[in-house]
């Protein structure tokens, strides 16, 4: 499986390959990556198919307590 990260101009910042035998979880980190919408491409030898995912930065909060 090859699986391509792709910025909103259509360049990829991230490609990685995988071996798999059936159906998987694999996770991936954008915490390295500005917020932002970004298209996912997985690709077998048999079909390839794409989607879009947004990046954001995670909030962090903290509670005063008087």
């Amino acid at each position: 499986v090859r699986i391509s990260i792709y910025d909103k101009n259509n360049i990829i910042i991230s490609r990685n390959f995988f071996t798999v035998d059936g159906p998987q979880n694999i996770p991936f980190n954008l915490s390295s990556v500005p917020e932002g919408q970004y298209r996912v491409k997985l690709e077998t030898k048999e079909e390839a198919r794409s989607f879009e995912i947004n990046s954001f930065k995670k909030a962090e909060k903290q509670i005063q307590i008087a």
